[in-house]
């Protein structure tokens, strides 16, 4: 029965070698940082440097390939200063100081460099983050990877990376153009007082009358003028937003500003800023297709691109402005078409479905990263939808 005994310590042999092996991976996991917390000698709240966004007045977000942003604050007020001087959406800015003063850590994810990639915290994947009161850097941190309900996060300089509870990449990761203020214009549309637009396709100049619209003072009124399409063209005039800007050194002979093709909108306010006239200047379609239109305010150096919706609402033919022959009430035109993967949002939980805040028919997840990407696209489209109904071809 020797081969029997033999069996026997054979097993034993392998099964010791099972259990040091399976020690020796979770030994090295616990080096390595694929723990689920803070060691015996780390302390959470002295692992990130602590931050408050009273006190700071500039940020420096470097994204991997992308242009250095810089965010600066003055007299109370906020600007984007590189790579473009421009107004800032404070929405953005916002969200990116209440992250920054609410940083929680809640465990070590790793201690090792060798997991930087991993979590992309290191050079080539992560966002880094510079965080200043004057000339003091309060903190320089490296944003990464969203991991089981925490956001991976690393001090320049040091290898440890940390938890961070939440969700908060999103707020960091952002093209140039996401940081602006993409507001063209911005009035009541109840303080308009008086509205022309001249372009290729007619001019057609109106004037208030308590609460009434008319032709202007010495014009020939429209056969059929309807006023409630003029007060949905006036809105999107009113409350115009831009989708993306231009290239800083696009001519005039790209925009169409200047020519023929060109469409002027002037409209005047009488509201409790006093007396005010913005005018408006549509150009030609920005870059292939006719999707976009290059847009700008008279006496002012951006240069906005605006959806084509919103680009043939504001350069209007007679038929825009006209009830239907019949008298009847005209159809309205078609919304803008949805973003790509953007349709059956009624079914999504969180928005108006099954699954719960932010979650998915079935009861799913929606990855905060996903989220917040829809939640742009539909600030995006609300923006390209402008005011009601009407409207003419460009």
């Amino acid at each position: 029965m020797d081969w029997q005994k033999n069996r026997l310590w054979i097993g034993a042999v392998v099964l010791v070698a099972l259990l040091a092996a399976t020690y020796f991976v979770v030994k090295s996991r616990s080096k390595e940082g694929d723990t689920a917390g803070i060691g015996p000698d780390g302390d959470a709240s002295e692992s990130l440097p602590e931050i408050t966004k009273s006190e700071i007045d500039s940020l420096e977000i470097r994204r991997p390939g992308e242009p250095i942003i810089r965010l600066t604050k003055s007299g109370g007020n906020w600007r984007m200063v590189a790579p473009v001087d421009s107004a800032v959406d404070m929405t953005a800015v916002n969200a990116v100081l209440d992250k920054l003063d609410t940083l929680e850590v809640t465990g070590t994810a790793a201690t090792n460099r060798a997991n930087h990639a991993r979590l992309e915290v290191s050079a080539d994947k992560g966002i880094r983050v510079l965080v200043k009161k004057g000339t003091t850097t309060m903190a320089d941190l490296w944003v990464g990877a969203f991991r089981s309900g925490a956001t991976m996060v690393r001090v320049e300089g040091r290898d440890e990376v940390y938890a961070v509870e939440g969700s908060i990449k999103y707020a960091f990761n952002k093209a140039a153009k996401d940081w602006r203020d993409r507001e063209v214009t911005d009035v009541d549309p109840n303080d308009v007082v008086a509205i022309t637009f001249v372009g290729p396709k007619g001019t057609f100049s109106f004037a208030k009358n308590g609460d009434d619209w008319a032709a202007a003072p010495g014009l020939t009124a429209l056969a059929r003028f309807s006023p409630s399409k003029l007060s949905g063209l006036l809105q999107s005039a009113a409350r115009l937003r831009a989708t993306d800007f231009a290239e800083p050194a696009v001519t005039d002979a790209l925009t169409g500003f200047g020519t023929p093709e060109m469409t002027t909108v002037t409209f005047r306010t009488a509201g409790e800023a006093g007396v005010q006239e913005i005018a408006l200047q549509i150009g030609k379609a920005s870059g292939s297709g006719d999707r976009e239109f290059y847009a700008r305010r008279v006496g002012a150096d951006t240069v906005y691109i605006i959806s084509s919706y919103l680009a043939n609402r504001l350069a209007p033919n007679e038929e825009a402005l006209s009830m239907p022959p019949d008298g009847g009430v005209a159809a309205e035109p078609a919304p803008p078409e949805m973003p790509p993967g953007m349709g059956g949002m009624g079914g999504m939980g969180g928005m108006g479905g099954p699954g719960g805040p932010g979650g998915m028919p079935g009861g799913g997840q929606i990855p905060p990263e996903l989220m917040q990407q829809i939640q742009q696209q539909l600030r995006q489209q609300q923006a390209q939808q402008g005011g009601g109904g009407g409207g003419g071809g460009h």
